[in-house]
């Protein structure tokens, strides 16, 4: 039997003799009732036998003297809650609180947005769908559809608008003394896998916001004429926001010249450059160049998210492989701006 000692531990054997053990750092708490039993039996064994050792003396009275302190930790350990526990509290403490992203404030300082990242928002945004209940099945009646649409409805509106910062194209022209910065566009390819909308007739674009994910392989093929190369392959999880043309800041599409109303390319290779010319001397070009970086600003609109996957085989003139999984938010492109990121002060910007 072993109990809390001064410094250690006590233990009384069969025999009844009385072992002391120095270790501070264990400790063992029996319950009340035993530690009862056991003193009544050590008493009523001492009667019968006439005897009473030194040891087994001490012993008792330690035991004693420590019932009522065990009977107090014994009866606050009955009523303890789990998360009574220091290490329970201590780790609900220091937990995150719930992803939930920053809508845009022009009040708002740029570095606020930095937590805005496309995977975080992207989940979270699935997130709130997928809670709402009664999802409609091949058994749904239309009344059912319409109820559960409007759920979603109602719960997407208290979604602000989100900006989100990226890395976008920039070049400095010395000659003219100005930034060019561009924001490039292009067409959903698979439109097959896009079942929610319909990109084509609504010219939908994308601009890509980052990715995650990626991996990169190789390995040998042969072609029609059974030579053999070496293909490099490319696999990633694509975020990007997906919007028709015209829900976009259009006044900074640059088409070369050529005014948009009379640009007519074929949906799959018509892209959209949204550009910047931003005037700037060397001296301040030189001093901003690696702090200038773009914020994107989108709304978000049925069916509030796609999925989709582009899939690139590889051909004879270019042996590469790209297997791209899109996950997209569906909207529009509220502001599209340049800013500063050391002073984040926005420098150019266009609203839709």
């Amino acid at each position: 039997m072993w109990f809390t000692a001064a410094g250690g531990l006590a233990a009384i054997t069969q025999s009844g003799a009385l072992h002391y053990v120095a270790d501070e750092g264990i400790m063992v708490i029996a319950s009340c009732a035993v530690y009862e039993r056991m003193i009544k039996s050590q008493i009523l064994a001492i009667k019968e036998r006439k005897v009473l050792s030194k040891n087994l003396t001490f012993a008792i009275s330690i035991m004693a003297a420590s019932f009522p302190v065990l009977a107090q930790q014994a009866n606050k350990a009955k009523h303890m809650k789990k998360t009574d526990s220091p290490i329970v509290a201590t780790q609900s403490q220091t937990a995150e609180a719930p992803f939930a992203p920053i809508y845009f404030d022009s009040n708002t300082p740029v570095s606020a947005y930095l937590n805005n990242r496309p995977g975080k928002i992207y989940r979270w945004l699935e997130g709130q769908i997928s809670s709402v209940p009664n999802k409609p099945d091949q058994f749904s009646t239309a009344e059912e559809k319409r109820i559960y649409e409007a759920d979603i409805a109602e719960r997407m509106a208290g979604v602000g608008h989100i900006p989100m910062i990226f890395n976008c194209q920039k070049k400095y022209n010395s000659d003219a003394q100005s930034y060019e910065i561009n924001f490039r566009s292009s067409s959903i390819r698979n439109t097959y896998d896009v079942k929610t909308i319909d990109a084509k007739a609504l010219n939908v674009k994308n601009i890509i916001l980052g990715s995650e994910n990626m991996t990169r392989d190789s390995y040998m093929a042969q072609n029609a004429y059974g030579a053999e190369t070496r293909v490099h392959k490319m696999t990633a999880d694509v975020y990007s926001i997906s919007f028709p043309f015209k829900d976009s800041p259009t006044s900074i599409i640059d088409d070369g010249g050529v005014p948009v109303r009379e640009k007519n390319l074929p949906y799959l290779i018509d892209k959209k450059l949204y550009r910047f010319n931003i005037p700037m001397q060397s001296s301040d070009a030189r001093a901003k160049d690696k702090h200038i970086t773009c914020m994107v600003v989108f709304s978000i609109a049925p069916p509030y998210i796609l999925k989709y996957t582009e899939h690139k085989f590889p051909t004879r003139d270019d042996a590469s492989e790209d297997i791209f999984k899109y996950h997209s938010f569906y909207g529009a492109i509220e502001k599209i701006a340049v800013f500063d990121a050391l002073d984040e002060k926005i420098i150019a910007e266009a609203d839709r």
